[in-house]
């Protein structure tokens, strides 16, 4: 969960809309992220974890 708390804030703070908000709105907008992410979060728990599958496709071609 302190996970997504933190890339939270960095898009908040990072974004232009976050750069206008003071720190009161900047605050609700992150804890309204976190309580929308945190039920999904909480499907990938593992232990005092998460675990999820990762895939790439990579194509690689010569010419």
């Amino acid at each position: 969960m302190v996970f997504l708390r933190l890339n939270a804030m960095a898009l908040v703070g990072m974004s232009a809309a976050g750069k206008t908000m003071d720190d009161e709105e900047r605050k609700r907008i992150v804890a309204t992220i976190v309580g929308g992410g945190a039920p999904v979060l909480q499907r990938y728990a593992n232990g005092s974890g998460t675990a999820f599958e990762l895939s790439t496709n990579l194509v690689t071609a010569r010419g």
